[in-house]
């Protein structure tokens, strides 16, 4: 609902979240692939794990075709 702003109060509603992700970057000749990998540990929603990858082909200079798959 759209209302007047209320004040957070970390004292009463405490938010925990710790995040760790890695990375991975290969190239090779006119080709690149990614992969990346998240998790999140919140005391409000859980324990979540995020990925994506990635491979790229440059058709010209300055110009690269990108397939992406991965979770939000």
């Amino acid at each position: 609902d759209w209302g007047p702003a209320k004040d957070y109060n970390p004292e009463k509603n405490p938010r925990t979240n710790i995040g760790i992700s890695a990375i991975a970057q290969y190239a090779l000749n006119a080709w690149t692939f990614e992969a990346s990998v998240r998790n999140d540990e919140n005391n409000q929603f859980g324990n979540n794990t995020t990925w994506q990858t990635a491979a790229g082909w440059k058709v010209y200079e300055g110009y690269e075709l990108t397939l992406s798959h991965g979770t939000a």
